[in-house]
């Protein structure tokens, strides 16, 4: 507003300079008489005054004060500082001593069974184990190769093997006679027959009889098997094994006359 003010006031002064300035030092000629015209007098500017422009007064806005949602600064999450890990120190190994390597063991060998050989008297007769043989003359004090007996205990079977020259009589004749010599020596006792068949001898056929043997009393006395083969037209031989136990006797008597061989 004040620059208004200047301004009107500025005007004012203008026209009084002008005004004082409309005479000078010499008078000028006088025109002829003429009717003047009033003078007139130049309006003063006035000074209109300018209404105020209300501005309204307009509030600067109070700032706002903005809230910031205190965020709580995470504390510091301590890190547990490891402690350092011992590290073992091997305790140094023992050299395990070098392990006597043990001799083997010599597997034993298997122990021979003993076996019997009889190859005296023309013929030969193997048996397994040690076996007490007794020999004899039939005709003579001692056995030889034309005739003989020899005796022992085989296994639970008593056995008695004879040879002897005969050529006259069948192999049938010889068991028959062998038989009845057999009967003959044992008044005390009965002999009941039970069965007669073959088996082979080596390269020949023997014949055989079995039979049970009781006492007086009636009382079982064992049992017995006899039999009798040639190994050549001249030379019988004959077999009788007893005993208590009959399967005793038929394996005993089956390995005697496997292991006889003519000579």
């Amino acid at each position: 507003m004040s620059k208004y003010i200047n301004y009107i006031i500025a005007i004012g002064l203008s026209v009084v300079v002008l005004a004082a300035c409309g005479g000078g030092s010499e008078p000028a000629p006088q025109p002829a008489v003429a009717t003047s015209a009033p003078a007139t007098s130049k309006p003063v500017a006035t000074a209109t005054a300018v209404p105020a422009t209300t501005v309204p007064a307009t509030s600067a806005p109070e700032p706002t004060a903005t809230t910031a949602a205190a965020t709580a600064a995470p504390k510091p999450t301590s890190t547990a500082v490891p402690k350092p890990t011992a590290t073992p120190i091997p305790e140094p190994t023992a050299t395990p001593e070098p392990t006597a390597t043990p001799e083997p063991t010599p597997t034993p060998s298997p122990t021979p069974i003993p076996t019997t050989v009889v190859s005296d008297f023309g013929f030969t007769l193997s048996l397994n184990g040690d076996i007490d043989i007794s020999s004899s003359g039939l005709s003579a004090a001692d056995a030889s190769s034309a005739e003989g007996l020899i005796s022992f205990e085989y296994g639970g079977a008593k056995s008695i093997l004879t040879w002897f020259e005969d050529e006259t009589s069948s192999v049938s004749e010889v068991l028959s006679d062998t038989y009845n010599q057999l009967v003959a020596s044992q008044p005390d006792l009965t002999f009941a027959l039970i069965s007669e068949s073959t088996m082979a001898v080596d390269s020949v056929t023997a014949e055989y009889f079995t039979y049970v043997i009781t006492n007086s009393a009636g009382e079982s006395q064992g049992g017995g098997i006899s039999s009798a083969w040639k190994c050549s037209s001249s030379q019988a031989s004959s077999l009788t094994v007893t005993g208590s136990d009959a399967a005793v006797l038929q394996i005993r008597f089956k390995r005697i006359l496997d292991g006889f061989t003519c000579g």
